[in-house]
């Protein structure tokens, strides 16, 4: 490889010279024209540069000569073009300057030839000898161009040895060829060898180390199967400890739970210990004004208290109390007010507000959907929402707040109501009138307008807004017969979450549809005939004619 290996890289193909086109440029003759003597005195008249200004005054369109001011005639013209073409034969010109570029090409050939880069390199000898072949061929060569731009007129040719000369310089050059290609040939199979001889480097080096990557191989695979076991350890590792994690959080849980439970019991009540939970053993135990109670012994609405504290503790559960809010959280409560007297609907309530505002508020992606059948509640709500800070965010309320009505079996908008006695005294109106099929709260909602009735106008009762002498001496004797029966049968009727079922005659439930309109009916006359003007405020005109008619039926 080191014998054949060389830096040398000349691609190039060395090329034979060949003279033939100069030798038929230096044998071509020229056509020598014999001049008249017209011609002979337009030549002595116009200069060598002069004739081409001649030639364009002649080809254009002028009649008047610019510098004699003679006539120009067409056959004039004519006929000093064709002088002009004979006295200044433009194959001459054509002639000379072939000579010249094929001298200038010649030069450039031979220049390159003796400057070929490496020729050192191939035979320095046989090169330097090519160089004395150039030179000597090159000036023979100028001096016949010469003489033949000089006179091209003439036929030359080149010296006899020429020939000779030429032939001898060939055979160099060609002798120079096949050095240059046996060289790039060597240089071919040097690159073979050195692909062969990689090859071997590679085999020597892989038996070198034949031994030692076995080795390698087998302990890398041991230490692939202790890393595979090892990963399955740590991802078991890992879910013992999350496990041991969750299952000590858990048995902690109790405390946090039981510690915010007890804040919301006390939020609702407005009273540190009204109802608090503690723990004995890893049980919650229930207290009541610092005595230990029963679940069972406690009201439903204590009861559901508990439970909603329960509620919201356990959404929050696990998350730090900085972020319990910031999280988007989808809650749904039904009926939260149930079962409650008015001062612990009130507790509730504000409850309910304070997590509705932190909830909404906190984050604005957090959906709540609040159910109740208590009217109060709803006008509760729309208090809260109204409350809340409406942030704008591109232009819209950050806090949406829709209201439905269960109505008809439908849900309808509920709208903005001013007062809940005015929304019950409508409800029962559009009752008694048949312009609503069915309203399961119907019952409670004629003993809340009587009890707000009697309350505010009597300070009484529903069973003593006819027992009254005071109250119905307005009213026949018939009259006053007709509604004590009727707020008897009412009494009878009481509200089915303030009581278990087992403890409550619910009489409405009893009754016929045509039997709880003429109830109606007859609630709105009595309010009618004990105060007329309280009706003509609350009712439109139209609702109080139509009351007027069924007063006329309200007898036993």
């Amino acid at each position: 490889y080191k014998s054949v290996q060389s830096d040398f890289n000349f691609t190039e193909e060395i090329k034979q010279l060949n003279f033939e086109d100069i030798k038929q440029l230096l044998l071509y003759q020229v056509e020598q024209k014999q001049l008249s003597t017209r011609e002979e005195e337009i030549k002595r008249a116009i200069a060598e540069a002069d004739h081409v200004v001649t030639k364009n005054i002649m080809e254009s369109d002028k009649d008047i000569c610019p510098y004699c001011f003679q006539k120009l005639t067409d056959e004039y013209k004519k006929e000093i073009l064709s002088s002009l073409e004979t006295i200044f034969n433009p194959g001459i010109q054509n002639h000379q300057e072939k000579l010249e570029n094929k001298k200038q090409e010649i030069q450039n050939s031979l220049n390159n030839l003796k400057n070929l880069p490496d020729m050192d390199k191939l035979d320095k000898n046989l090169f330097d000898n090519i160089k004395m072949q150039i030179n000597t061929c090159q000036t023979e060569v100028d001096e016949k161009l010469d003489q033949k731009i000089q006179n091209p007129f003439v036929s030359l040719i080149l010296d006899t040895n020429f020939d000779n000369l030429v032939n001898e310089l060939n055979q160099n050059l060609d002798q120079l060829e096949q050095t240059r290609k046996d060289i790039m040939n060597k240089k071919a199979k040097a690159d073979e060898l050195k692909q062969e001889l990689e090859r071997l480097n590679k085999q020597i080096a892989y038996f070198e180390i034949k031994d030692n990557f076995n080795y390698y191989e087998e302990k890398l695979r041991i230490v692939q199967a202790l890393n595979s076991k090892k990963d399955h350890n740590d991802r078991r590792l890992e879910c013992i400890s999350s496990k041991i994690s969750e299952l000590n959080a858990q048995k902690g849980q109790i405390n946090i739970a039981q510690d915010k439970i007890n804040e919301y019991l006390k939020y609702i009540f407005f009273k540190e210990g009204r109802l608090e939970l503690s723990e004995n053993q890893g049980q919650y135990v229930l207290k009541s004004n610092g005595n230990r109670v029963k679940a069972k012994d406690v009201s439903t609405g204590e009861r559901n208290a508990i439970a909603l504290s329960y509620f919201f503790t356990e959404i929050f559960k696990g998350e730090n109390s900085k972020e319990f809010y910031t999280k988007p959280k989808f809650i749904v409560i039904d009926d939260p007010v149930s079962s409650f007297d008015f001062e612990n609907k009130v507790g509730i309530m504000s409850f309910l507000n304070y997590q509705i505002h932190k909830i909404m508020t906190g984050c604005n992606k957090s959906k709540m959907i609040i159910l109740t059948h208590d009217l109060m509640s709803a006008f509760d709500m729309q208090k809260i929402i109204g409350s809340l800070p409406q942030i704008k965010i591109n232009d819209k309320n950050e806090v949406i707040f829709i209201q439905r009505e269960l109505k008809n079996q439908k849900l309808v908008d509920f709208g903005k109501k001013y007062s809940e006695y005015k929304t019950l005294l409508n409800g029962i109106y559009d009752y008694a009138n048949n312009s609503i099929s069915e309203n399961i709260n119907i019952g409670n909602n004629m003993r809340k307008v009587l009890e707000a009735f009697g309350t505010f106008n009597y300070q009484c009762g529903i069973e003593d807004i006819t027992r009254d002498k005071v109250i119905v001496a307005n009213l026949s004797p018939e009259q006053q017969a007709y509604f004590e029966n009727l707020m008897y049968r009412l009494v009878l009727h009481g509200e089915s979450h303030a009581e278990d079922k087992t403890k409550t005659l619910d009489f409405f439930s009893c009754i016929s549809k045509d039997e709880k309109q003429n109830t109606a009916k007859d609630i709105l006359s009595l309010l009618y005939l004990l105060n007329k003007a309280h009706l003509q405020k609350y009712l439109q005109k139209e609702q109080v004619e139509k009351i007027e008619q069924w007063v006329i039926d309200c007898k036993i």
